[in-house]
């Protein structure tokens, strides 16, 4: 993908940077002149300006590296299954601190595989179902981190995760597309009405 258009993906980060200052220049200024790396405007405007003041919730994915952008820039940083302890230690305390640099307020979000199973799911299911999706970026066992097993087990493990700081989620039901719409919807429905009460 970046070769396509002439650019390199370790200068991701900072093409995110750009875009980000960029549109939000565009959704609160007019004649935004802007001569970076990567972005080069002279006198643009954008019309209708949002709705939403300033402008509409940004949220960022990422890890770690990401902190200091969402900082800046982000209502949530999503971060790709964040362990409770890294939640608590690292991105609650790093995001604040970050954030206010900028006199703003950034959540944490967590992007969780999730599967929930009314039979339940020991470790070894959990893994075997998940296997190969999450270690694409980082050396994690699924079962330590997916929610994933009974109603009641995936409640728990939602509460603990809100223990530990992490405000909003994205439940991945699909494994990352190897399940059907049909699949997704069942358990969209199960997590809604079987787990959702169940969180303290």
């Amino acid at each position: 993908g970046f070769d396509t258009v002439g650019l390199q993906q370790k200068h991701r980060g900072r093409i995110a940077d750009e875009q980000l200052e960029v549109i939000t220049r565009l959704w609160t200024e007019d004649d935004v002149t802007h001569e970076w790396r990567f972005y080069n405007l002279r006198g643009v405007t954008i019309d209708p300006k949002p709705i939403q003041k300033p402008y509409p919730p940004i949220w960022i994915g990422g890890r770690r590296p990401s902190m200091p952008r969402a900082g800046r820039y982000a209502d949530c940083l999503d971060v790709p299954w964040p362990s409770l302890t890294e939640a608590r230690d690292v991105y609650v305390p790093g995001l604040a601190a970050e954030a206010k640099k900028w006199n703003r307020h950034t959540r944490l979000g967590g992007w969780f595989y999730a599967r929930v199973d009314p039979k339940g799911m020991d470790n070894d299911a959990v893994d075997e179902w998940f296997a190969g999706l999450m270690s694409q970026e980082i050396d994690v066992r699924p079962s330590d981190l997916a929610l994933a097993g009974t109603p009641e087990q995936v409640a728990e493990k939602v509460t603990a995760c809100l223990n530990a700081g992490i405000e909003h989620f994205v439940l991945d039901f699909q494994r990352h597309g190897l399940e059907s719409i049909d699949t997704v919807i069942e358990q969209a429905t199960l997590f809604a009405h079987e787990v959702v009460p169940k969180i303290g």
